[in-house]
């Protein structure tokens, strides 16, 4: 449960538009671990990230190799 100087923190961060959904999230978001756990399950509401922004190492080409120390 959140309490009221909580919630003007998060209104006071103010909304983040993604720019592919066209839709619009608090850039911030109280939940606590028991309302993570409960049987209704709520979770965090995070927009999706965009695929093409993640690369991996195998996209890079260098899967196979590994970094030396410097010992």
């Amino acid at each position: 449960m959140s309490t009221k100087p909580m919630r003007d923190e998060i209104a006071a961060a103010g909304k983040y538009k993604h720019p592919l959904l066209d839709r619009e999230d608090d850039r911030l978001q109280v939940i606590t671990v028991a309302e993570l756990f409960a049987p209704h399950n709520r979770r965090l509401d995070l927009p999706m990230a965009r695929a093409d922004a993640v690369k991996s190492a195998a996209a890079k080409g260098d899967a196979d190799k590994q970094a030396a120390l410097d010992l």
